[in-house]
């Protein structure tokens, strides 16, 4: 497992959470998900185009012209 470095206000976060009880806040910390298998870091997750859904999304427009973007992505 790979431990994640904790910032300083999570530290404390989980302190406090345990009334500062070192080693219970040291399980909540690992209980919480805050720990990674050494492959979910070598793969971390990727998103992909799939389409840009947009009509005509190669019009020209003016500036300052409202407009709305549409794409589909995949998620890993």
């Amino acid at each position: 497992a790979v431990v994640n470095s904790p910032s300083g206000e999570s530290c404390r976060f989980f302190l406090e959470a345990n009334n500062w009880n070192l080693e219970a806040a040291i399980t909540s910390y690992y209980d919480s998900g805050n720990v990674q298998t050494y492959q979910q870091q070598m793969n971390p997750p990727q998103m992909t185009l799939v389409a840009d859904t947009t009509a005509d999304s190669k019009e020209c427009m003016g500036k300052a012209t409202p407009f709305r973007q549409s794409w589909k992505v995949r998620n890993s």
